[in-house]
């Protein structure tokens, strides 16, 4: 009972004392803790912030070019390679992308017929073809390089989409090659694609191709693109290779004969030809329209080209003709003179140039080659002559004759030419 009353009795004043000593060193080490936990709460915000801040750093790599999208409008400018400071996200957006790295798309199967062939033929829902302007049809495969050339036609005109960059790409070159391969294959005809000369296709569906992507802006630029397989159906391939083949036949006997009249020409008027060939042709056309003065000129120049430029056997017949226009010339004009110089001296005694004349070409004449001379004695009043060749006088008439040849030949072989004179 004497426990129970000291219980309920208040305590002594020491002991409130001690109380409230515990209470303030309990209170101060929660303040400090507090205080300590603040302060570490603070630095790891200050952390936070910072790292927050520095998330927006981006590292743009050699081949690269960034794009920043700021609440998804593109901001001005190009991030070019290195480092780069940039507002973090949701604020900014980075788009990186390689820039002129040549990437190779291969589309083998869009005008390509599929590995199920059917009795029947092509099936237009799973075979691709295309059809020429002829209604052909022909197989092509195809390999495209391309490369993003302006990063910020490309942002601009194909970033916007959920779909990845590379999928959203092959499949605008895919549909913008179909489409121009379909137009340009219109204005060609089977067998200029195959097997004579499918490089012509692609040429000209990389002309529209490059077309379409600058009129969308697309920031893409087609550096190559190559058809590496083409066929035509089946049941037609052999025959295409026969008309090839023949076409092939064709190009040669054009060749051959092309060949074969550049030689004729070449020897019939040398080098010369093909000038003479074009006055000849204006010579026709002028005539054909009347033009006197024309016709003029292309004689003329036609005159020109045979006396000075021909060769072969038409400029050696032009020469042999003018060495022997001018021999006949010169004799005619050796003539006139020995007329001129006879003909006063006929005059004063006729009978007398007569007999000198007789003389001189009696005397010509039994000097000449392959004349033989027999002497009758004096006062025989028969005389028999058995005349048979001479042997010796024979051999030395072969010998001249062969000599005189000789020197024709080597006359006609340096003859200069002359110029021809005359008319047509």
């Amino acid at each position: 009972m004497a426990d129970s009353r000291h219980d309920l009795n208040p305590g002594s004043p020491r002991e409130f004392e001690a109380d409230d000593a515990q209470l303030d060193a309990a209170s101060q080490s929660l303040a400090d803790a507090l205080r300590a936990t603040f302060r570490i709460l603070k630095a790891v915000m200050v952390l936070l912030v910072i790292a927050f801040l520095f998330s927006g750093l981006i590292r743009v790599d050699e081949n690269e070019e960034a794009i920043i999208l700021r609440f998804g409008r593109r901001t001005a400018g190009v991030r070019h390679p290195g480092l780069s400071l940039a507002w973090p996200f949701p604020i900014d957006e980075t788009i990186r992308l390689p820039v002129n790295e040549l990437k190779t798309l291969r589309l083998e199967d869009i005008h390509w017929p599929s590995s199920a062939r059917t009795p029947r033929g092509l099936d237009p829902v799973k075979d691709g073809a295309l059809l020429t302007g002829d209604r052909g049809l022909v197989h092509v495969k195809w390999t495209l390089t391309y490369k993003i050339k302006s990063i910020e036609d490309f942002v601009n005109t194909l970033a916007d989409s959920g779909v990845g960059q590379e999928e959203r790409i092959e499949s605008l070159l895919a549909n913008l090659l179909k489409h121009a391969a379909v137009l340009e294959a219109a204005g060609m005809t089977a067998i200029d694609i195959y097997p004579r000369n499918p490089e012509a296709l692609a040429k000209g569906v990389r002309r529209r191709l490059t077309a379409s992507l600058e009129a969308i802006e697309s920031g893409l630029e087609i550096v190559a693109l190559d058809i590496h397989e083409s066929t035509v159906p089946g049941p037609a391939r052999q025959a295409f290779l026969d008309v090839t083949k023949q076409q092939s036949t064709r190009q040669k006997l054009i060749r051959d004969a092309q060949r074969k009249a550049s030689d004729t020409l070449n020897g019939a008027a040398g080098a010369a030809h093909v000038t003479l060939l074009a006055a000849l042709d204006r010579r026709d056309v002028a005539r054909t329209r009347g033009d006197d003065a024309a016709l003029t000129a292309a004689w003329e120049e036609i005159d020109q080209l045979i006396e000075h430029s021909v060769s072969g056997e038409a400029g050696a017949m032009i020469a042999v003709a003018n060495a022997f226009y001018a021999q006949t010339v010169h004799a005619i004009q050796a003539d006139v003179h020995e007329y001129e110089i006879l003909l006063p001296e006929y005059r004063r005694s006729p009978r007398l140039l007569i007999t000198r004349l007789w003389q001189e070409t009696k005397g010509r004449v039994l000097a000449g080659p392959g004349v033989e001379k027999r002497f009758l004695p004096p006062g025989k009043k028969e005389v028999r002559i058995t005349i048979g060749p001479d042997p010796l006088q024979k051999k030395l008439d072969e010998r001249d004759r062969l000599l005189k040849e000789h020197k024709h030949r080597e006359a006609d072989a340096i003859t200069p030419t002359i110029g021809r004179r005359g008319q047509r």
